[in-house]
């Protein structure tokens, strides 16, 4: 005998699951750049649509560059990294500065680069079930290619602005303007 696709499994179960998965919270733990800072940033975001509750992050201690606090003239050697948060809204993000990717190259081999974790969340103050989990997967080399910005002498392209600017100006004496 055939099952019908309405008993369990079926259409129905899965729309539910589907439904389920999509409204809840989904915490994420990223590094993001600034290329004109240039540093980048720890970022604990909820992508889900709805509040995510309870977040506990796991991480070993994230290295930086040495620096002394002004504030205390302690040496600083790791970015702070909240062991929980108690609610983040939907699309709500904590984000904190880890490093200076420039101060970094001085350290090149020196301080570590790749950490692993992982992020709990509930989608109720009090949850009834078990916590959401995600993995925690960040490397500060990630965008290593790309986070250079390179100035150059070549007047190139205030050469070429300049031209259109002109252009674009002619344009407005030609057939009373366009």
């Amino acid at each position: 005998m055939v099952p019908s696709p309405w008993q369990s499994g079926g259409p129905i179960t899965l729309a539910s699951d589907t439904r389920e998965r999509v409204a809840q919270p989904e915490v994420v733990v990223f590094v993001d750049r600034h290329d004109v800072r240039g540093y980048f940033d720890l970022v604990i975001k909820n992508f889900g649509q709805t509040a995510a509750y309870n977040v506990q992050i796991t991480l070993p201690p994230l290295q930086v560059v040495p620096y002394i606090n002004d504030v205390n003239g302690q040496e600083v050697t790791s970015a702070y990294v909240p062991k929980s948060i108690a609610v983040l809204a939907p699309g709500q993000e904590w984000r904190t500065l880890w490093d200076s990717y420039v101060r970094r190259e001085g350290y090149k081999g020196q301080l570590q680069t790749h950490f692993v974790g992982h992020v709990e969340f509930d989608d109720k103050m009090n949850p009834d079930k078990a916590s959401f989990h995600n993995p925690i997967s960040l490397d500060s080399n990630m965008f290593w290619n790309t986070m250079w910005i390179r100035r150059s002498s070549n007047r190139s392209v205030e050469k070429a602005l300049y031209e259109i600017a002109g252009t674009l100006k002619r344009y407005g004496q030609e057939h009373d303007g366009v």
